[in-house]
């Protein structure tokens, strides 16, 4: 048998582990095929019909996420390749770049690849949720709306504010979630609907 063969045996003998998380005292969940573990720090809940709820900064020990991904989206580096569902801010918001204080020139927009992506999800039919998220970016600026909600911080140029300096006021959590750029945040989703006991997607 070769070592490919077995990687699928091992695999099959632990499907029932696939995506359940703290069994039998394990301490990383195994991924579904099709799947990756990344850590979000905003979630953003939303309305059967794509409308924002609700914006909140997800605290650490909540932020492992079981994510959707292909194969150039799970190993992508400098190139943008786009999750299915949950993304970073660069990919999720039509308003990025907006926001950005040195925005790269000649760099396909990866907010266009990852509408492209879950815009034909979302016309699959069948699945209201992800037919919401796709709304939701398709028709609000997300990056405004996490200012407004106080998630994200302007700078008096209208750009993110990257770190917290002001010692006067107690510092925003995602400031404390978030190690680097701000604007490089993973966002994670939930749609509320109707007669459905688990919005998480």
């Amino acid at each position: 048998m070769s070592w490919m063969e077995q990687l699928v045996q091992t695999y099959d003998e632990n499907e029932r582990f696939a995506g359940r998380d703290g069994i039998d005292g394990m301490k990383a969940m195994l991924p579904p095929v099709g799947h990756i573990i990344q850590n979000a720090q905003i979630e953003l809940t939303l309305s059967a019909d794509g409308e924002l709820i609700r914006a909140e900064v997800i605290p650490k020990e909540c932020r492992a996420t079981l994510i959707p991904c292909t194969p150039d989206s799970a190993s992508r580096t400098s190139s943008p390749s786009p999750h299915p569902l949950h993304d970073n801010l660069s990919y999720i918001a039509r308003d990025y770049y907006d926001y950005v204080k040195k925005p790269p020139r000649g760099e396909t927009m990866p907010y266009l690849l990852y509408k492209k992506l879950i815009g034909s999800w979302a016309a699959m039919g069948g699945n209201t949720k992800v037919q919401a998220v796709y709304h939701y970016i398709s028709t609000h600026d997300v990056i405004h709306d996490l200012i407004e909600k106080k998630i994200l911080y302007a700078d008096n140029a209208g750009k993110i504010l990257e770190k917290w300096e002001n010692k006067e006021i107690e510092r925003p959590p995602i400031y404390s979630v978030v190690a680097g750029d701000i604007l490089k945040s993973m966002v994670r989703f939930r749609v509320i609907v109707d007669g459905d006991d688990c919005p998480e997607l």
